[in-house]
Formats: structure tokens, C-alpha cells, sequence
């Protein structure tokens, strides 16, 4: 009897340990592994501007801005425009000849200019708000005319393109999350080239003569946006050890 009964205790003892066992190992909790993956929220800042739509009549000037966040200051912005040439009022010669003139000009100006630009802006206190500080490059493309009889050639068509470096400062107003007023003043500098067409007389018998145009110039900038500023949401797979 004896001999029964102890291999039956051993077998009891053993299945009890075993039980105890995978017990505490299914409660126990999974330890976490050196590198674990998880999915962080990324967040792209996008704004769209364009220029004051009381400008947009008769296509006298249509602009428009792309915004992209790069950091929480730091913006990428693409820019094209397309406006009316009015004269070289902007100008040092351009404003002498207007004050000897009175004020007033006989001349007629015609034609578009067209930008193609990016830039980095700069924002002092945060995306889309703020002093900002913008650097890029420029493409301008000119198609204009100038008709004035009291000129020394009484016609000048242009067509030339530059290509220059711009440097601006301004301001940008975030009001509420989503919409901007932005506004920023400048320099441009670069070479412009191209094909000038002259005529003496300003009546169509006058002989016309093309001349090529190859020169360095700075012109001002400028421009004022209001728009709208989005985030698009987006994921990233980011790593953490403990």
C-alpha cells in the first residue's frame, strides 16, 4: 500500500507545481520590448493667399501665394503674379520725369509683367504670425510698350526676361487659427535680357529698329496677401528605446 501510495503523491505535487506555474505566467504582465513602434500624428501647415480681389477687374493684377510649413517659424512660399504695366513710377528716373512734368504724363503704357517666385519667410512669433523676414529667387517676364510723343524715341516695346534675387520685410496677421492678412516690402536685383523695339515717330510710317537688351537692374517689391491657413494631418512611424 505504501508503494501506491507515494508515486501517487509525487504526481500530485508535480501537477500542482506545473498549474501554479503557467498560472503566474498568463497573469503576469508582458514586459515591453527594448524598441517599440508607435504611431506619432504629423501635422503639414499649408496656407493659401492671394491679392486684393478689388485689383482682380479687368485682370489690372491677379496673384497668388502657397504656403508650406518647413519648422514652426520657417515657411516655404511659392508666388506667381501677373499685372498691368503702369509706367516706371516706381522708379528714380521714373519720378523725376514726373515731377518736371507736373505731375502729369502724356505717355501710354501697355502690357503685363508676369513673377514666378519662391522664398523662404521667416515669422517672429509663430507659423503664419508675426515680422517676417523672406530671401528668394525671382523670374520676371516683360511684354510692355510705351507710346510718348514728347520722348526722344516716341515708342518702346519690351520683351525680356530677369532673373534676380529678392529680399523682403513685412508683416502677417494670423486672426483666429485659419485666416491670414500678410503684407511685405523689398528689393529685387538681377539681369534682365531680351529684344527692345523703337520707333522715333509715334505714326506707323517711322521706320522701327530691334536692339538687344542685356543689363543689370534692382527694382522694388511688394505685395499683400489674405488668405487661408490649413493643416493637413498626416503618419509617421517613430522608434523609442526605454
Amino acid at each position: 500500500m505504501k508503494n501506491v501510495l507515494l508515486p501517487a503523491s509525487l504526481l500530485a505535487l508535480v501537477s500542482t507545481t506545473a498549474f501554479a506555474d503557467s498560472t503566474t505566467q498568463t497573469d503576469a504582465p508582458a514586459k515591453p520590448s527594448i524598441a517599440t513602434a508607435t504611431r506619432a500624428e504629423a501635422k503639414l501647415p499649408i496656407a493659401i493667399g492671394v491679392n486684393l480681389p478689388l485689383r482682380w477687374k479687368d485682370g489690372e493684377s491677379i496673384g497668388g501665394s502657397l504656403y508650406v510649413g518647413l519648422t514652426k517659424r520657417l515657411a516655404l512660399r511659392g508666388n506667381v503674379a501677373s499685372y498691368e504695366y503702369v509706367g516706371g513710377m516706381f522708379t528714380a528716373a521714373g519720378a523725376v520725369a514726373s515731377l518736371l512734368n507736373g505731375g502729369d504724363s502724356e505717355a501710354y503704357h501697355g502690357g503685363r509683367i508676369t513673377d514666378v517666385g519662391v522664398g523662404l519667410v521667416l515669422y517672429s512669433n509663430k507659423m503664419w504670425d508675426g515680422f517676417t523676414v523672406e530671401a528668394g529667387l525671382l523670374r520676371r517676364a516683360t511684354n510692355i510698350s510705351t507710346s510718348d510723343d514728347y520722348a526722344d524715341e516716341a515708342y518702346v516695346a519690351t520683351d525680356s526676361t530677369t532673373y534676380a534675387a529678392r529680399a523682403l520685410v513685412g508683416y502677417s496677421w494670423l486672426v483666429g487659427e485659419h485666416f491670414f492678412v500678410a503684407f511685405a516690402l523689398g528689393m529685387s536685383g538681377g539681369h534682365e535680357s531680351g529684344t527692345q523695339t523703337a520707333r522715333m515717330e509715334s505714326h506707323s510710317q517711322s521706320p522701327l529698329t530691334t536692339r538687344s537688351v542685356s543689363r543689370w537692374e534692382a527694382s522694388p517689391e511688394g505685395y499683400v496677401r489674405i488668405g487661408g491657413a490649413f493643416n493637413f494631418g498626416g503618419g509617421e512611424m517613430r522608434r523609442y528605446s526605454r
